[in-house]
């Protein structure tokens, strides 16, 4: 057993060693925010219920955790798939691709808001729903096509 003044000395560097520690990793833009834990901490998964989707009649849009926002608009979406990983389930592992001719966005499936999104996706015309079942159902490196603009449609 430790004398009591090198026990309070232990402590006292302890405390000090947690706190920059602390101090470090809430600084670091990447990483989220204690307050962002605690939101998704409801049943949200982690670490997808970070990310936010937001569905509006002209565009989807999908917000990181540092603040970086990807969008796509509606009237510009090409072609929307899934794509399953085998990392599961500690990292995510299904992905809506949502493609335009000049741009890609790809969201993680599990983010705040999918439900939305996913009821305007299933909006489309010719949406393959037996394709997002087969999804669902993969735990290996796969790829589904769910939607493809016809070039005559418009």
């Amino acid at each position: 057993m430790l004398p009591p003044d090198r026990m309070i000395a232990a402590i006292v560097t302890s405390a000090i060693a947690i706190f920059i520690l602390w101090r470090i990793f809430t600084r670091t833009s990447q990483l989220p925010h204690l307050h962002d834990l605690a939101a998704v901490a409801d049943g949200q998964l982690m670490p997808e219920g970070l990310f936010t989707i937001a569905t509006t009649d002209a565009a989807v849009s999908y917000e990181h955790p540092n603040g970086k926002t990807e969008s796509i608009a509606w009237d510009e979406l090409r072609r929307v798939e899934i794509i399953t990983t085998d990392e599961g389930p500690f990292l995510p592992d299904s992905f809506w691709v949502l493609t335009s001719d000049t741009t890609q966005c790809t969201i993680a499936q599990g983010a705040k808001g999918e439900s939305m999104l996913l009821e305007r996706l299933q909006s489309l015309p010719e949406f393959d729903n037996e394709a997002l079942i087969s999804a669902m159902e993969s735990t290996s490196n796969e790829r589904f096509l769910c939607w493809n603009k016809a070039r005559d449609r418009g």
